[in-house]
């Protein structure tokens, strides 16, 4: 007779597991991986006690053998939470991080107060995070989603249609470093949380960001400003356009020179949570 788990013992396993492993968040994984395979709400995740059959247990011990692997267990199940809505990622997006959504809540603070529709460029849109997310925050925003990979580009999009945000984004494949895109819209806001991590410091990034999220989101050249240095110089805003973007916790002074530079006005640099440098922004 097969000796079947029940969900609280499987969690506490899976919680145990992680723990051996020095995942970094062990309760929090092992609940993720449970509500997404199980299809259970967190309330269900906590309060229920059901028997898993011998094949979930199995499958379910292989979702957390790759994750032990260190493959990101938003990848492992294909979404991720940010601000009021939840990301489709894979191995095409950057996962999003906390940190951004203070770029967006800034973006959002500032462009609220227009009356006429507003035209706005996400570079480097990866998931979508930052666009989709404005596009639902900002009723009148009309926005453009650029990047470079076609698959980032249907991930996101996939997301836009969950949320009926469709018919206001459009997707568009572009490698901005070959310079700005022809025949779209001018914008009156750019945003963008470019690739900026300095190529030298690639290889010393942890296990899931270095193996498994996609180097060309990452990879910023050799000081890890290419991208700033580009969209900064040919972005094509009018007088007043806004500038915005998410910045490495060191790069908040080359960022705003680089702004200085090409006579962007009202400059500011912003900290996140942890009091790190994290967001430039300034008007043409």
């Amino acid at each position: 007779m097969i000796d079947l788990k029940t969900l609280q013992e499987l969690r506490q396993e899976l919680k145990q597991k992680f723990l051996q492993h020095n995942i970094e968040s062990p309760e929090a994984d092992a609940g993720l991986l449970l509500m997404h395979f199980l299809n259970l709400t967190k309330t269900q995740l906590l309060t229920q006690n059901p028997t898993v059959t011998a094949r979930q247990e199995a499958l379910l011990f292989q979702l957390a053998n790759r994750r032990i692997q260190g493959e990101p267990v938003h990848y492992l199940i294909g979404s991720c939470p940010f601000l009021d809505l939840e990301f489709y990622v894979n191995s095409s997006t950057l996962i999003p991080r906390p940190e951004t959504e203070l770029l967006v809540e800034e973006v959002a603070r500032r462009l609220s107060g227009f009356s006429e529709p507003i035209t706005l460029w996400d570079i480097g849109c990866g998931s979508g995070c930052i666009g989709i997310s404005l596009a639902h925050l900002l009723d009148s925003s009309h926005v453009i989603e650029l990047d470079i990979s076609k698959d980032a580009l249907q991930t996101a999009e996939k997301t836009a249609k969950k949320y009926g945000l469709q018919d206001r984004i459009c997707f568009v494949e572009h490698d901005i470093l070959s310079g700005m895109p022809k025949d779209l819209p001018n914008p009156q806001a750019i945003v963008s949380n470019p690739p900026y991590i300095p190529h030298k410091d690639i290889a010393s990034l942890q296990t899931e960001v270095r193996d498994f999220e996609p180097i060309m989101a990452l990879d910023g050249g050799n000081d890890g400003l290419n991208f700033y240095r580009r969209i900064i110089a040919e972005a094509p805003l009018s007088t007043g356009g806004l500038l915005a973007f998410e910045i490495g916790y060191d790069q908040g002074p080359s960022v705003v020179a680089l702004m200085q530079d090409n006579g962007y006005q009202k400059i500011e640099l912003l900290q996140d949570l942890s009091g790190l440098d994290r967001i430039v922004l300034g008007y043409r």
